[in-house]
C-alpha cells in the first residue's frame, strides 16, 4: 500500500464513517422564538412597571412640595403666598450671615475668610436670582455684600477698617427680616 492509497482510504472512511445528522434547523429556530415570546410577556410588564412607579412617586412628591410651599393660611389674600417665596430663598443665607457677622469681630483667622468668601458667592448669587423683586430685600443684600467684600481678605493685605457700627446696623435690619429668628444671639 502507497501512501496515496492509504490517504484516499482515509478520506473514504471520513465520509462513511459516523456521519453528523443534519442538524434540525427549524425546530431550533422554533424554540429561539418561543423563548423570546415568553421573556417578553414575562419582562415587559415588569420593565415598565418600575420605571414608571418611580416616575410616578417623583412627580408625587413634586406636586406635594410646590403645594405645601405656597400654602397660605385660611382668609389670607393671595399674595401672602407670593410674598413668602423672597423670604424662602433668603433666610438661610441671612441667617449664616447674621452669625459670621456676631463672630466678625474676633474672627480674623484664614477659616472666617474662607466662611465669608463663600457666603459673599452666594450672596451674589441670590442677588442675581429672580427672588429679589423686593426692594427691601436686595437693598439688604446689597448691603450685606460690601460688608463681605470688607470682610475678606487676601493674604499680606492690610485689615480691612472696623466698621463695627455699620455691622451692628445690618445685624439688626438682619433680625428683623429672618421670621422665626433661630440663630445664636451673643
Amino acid at each position: 500500500m502507497n501512501e496515496e492509497h492509504f490517504e484516499e482510504l482515509i478520506r473514504e472512511m471520513k465520509r462513511v464513517y459516523h456521519p453528523p445528522p443534519e442538524p434540525p434547523r427549524e425546530r431550533m429556530w422554533a424554540r429561539i422564538e418561543a423563548r423570546r415570546r415568553r421573556r417578553r410577556r414575562i419582562w415587559r410588564p415588569v420593565m415598565i412597571a418600575w420605571p414608571a412607579a418611580a416616575v410616578a412617586l417623583l412627580l408625587a412628591g413634586i406636586w406635594i412640595g410646590r403645594s405645601s410651599l405656597f400654602d397660605r393660611p385660611s382668609g389670607a389674600p393671595e399674595s401672602v403666598a407670593v410674598q413668602s417665596v423672597p423670604t424662602l430663598v433668603s433666610t438661610p443665607l441671612l441667617t449664616r450671615a447674621e452669625t459670621l457677622l456676631l463672630v466678625a469681630a474676633s474672627g480674623n483667622g484664614e477659616a472666617f475668610a474662607r466662611r465669608a468668601a463663600e457666603l459673599l458667592q452666594e450672596t451674589r448669587v441670590t442677588l442675581d436670582g429672580p427672588a429679589t423683586d423686593d426692594e427691601e430685600l436686595r437693598d439688604l443684600l446689597e448691603d450685606l455684600e460690601l460688608t463681605l467684600i470688607r470682610l475678606v481678605r487676601r493674604p499680606g493685605e492690610p485689615a480691612a477698617p472696623d466698621g463695627r457700627r455699620s455691622r451692628e446696623r445690618l445685624l439688626a435690619r438682619i433680625r428683623n427680616r429672618i421670621p422665626d429668628h433661630t440663630a445664636i444671639r451673643i
